[in-house]
């Protein structure tokens, strides 16, 4: 009989080899196949990774890091027309649309655009009349969530709107609007400007005014004065 077969080589040999076609075969049968799904993570709404600074918790390392830049002021998106950084890459996108003038979310009402799916929701509240948020003292409701806060001041009597330059303070529902509209006074910004002529106001509603002077609604200051001074000189 032979030697190899006497001390067992030849079945090692043969086991090993069936062993490798096994392999090979198995490797072929599975490369015309879709890979194998990935396992969703934390379908339990398990959420491992917590926040050092305040404790807030998130499903994901990625988010607890991008979390983290609020914390730590990091800001490593980059605007590359204006130099404006961000903590998120969305923020960045979003920004650059001012750039571009790309309004993607269009209210369905009107013809006005957004840059943010937030602000679309927030205007078309006013086409539809929705006041989801609530004051818990007296019951009335808005349509944002600003305008509820400014309201709650109402019941606090805080005015935390205050202008850091003559020390005026505002408490009206619409108070950071009426903080920013007043501010201007001081810096003499002049940020609404006239389409037909050039001249700029600090408010929108004295842009609003002056605009009816060349539609014909409103006689120009110059001419009235000068109809007052011939009444009274006649």
């Amino acid at each position: 009989m032979d030697s190899d077969f006497q001390s067992g080589n030849l079945y090692e040999l043969t086991s090993v080899q069936a062993n490798k076609a096994t392999a090979a075969h198995n490797q072929t049968s599975t490369k015309g196949q879709a890979p194998t799904p990935r396992k969703p993570r934390n379908l339990i709404g398990e959420k491992p990774f917590s926040c050092t600074q305040c404790e807030k918790k998130f499903s994901t390392l990625g988010n607890l890091k991008t979390h983290q830049r609020i914390h730590t002021g990091e800001r490593p998106y980059t605007c590359s027309q204006c130099g404006k950084s961000f903590g998120q890459a969305g923020n960045l996108k979003r920004h650059q649309l001012i750039h571009t003038g790309q309004k993607p979310y269009t209210c369905a009402h009107c013809p006005k655009g957004f840059t943010k799916a937030d602000d679309l929701r927030s205007h078309q509240r006013l086409h539809t009349g929705e006041k989801p948020f609530s004051c818990a003292e007296c019951g009335k409701s808005f349509g944002q969530t600003k305008e509820l806060k400014a309201h709650q001041l109402s019941h606090t009597g805080e005015r935390p709107f205050c202008c850091s330059l003559c020390g005026k303070s505002f408490t009206k529902e619409s108070s950071y609007r009426v903080l920013r509209t007043h501010e201007k006074i001081h810096s003499g910004e002049k940020p609404f400007g006239c389409t037909q002529c050039g001249k700029s106001f600090g408010r929108l509603g004295h842009l609003k005014a002056h605009q009816q002077i060349h539609t014909g609604e409103r006689e120009q200051p110059d001419l009235i004065f000068f109809k007052i001074s011939f009444v009274f000189n006649s």
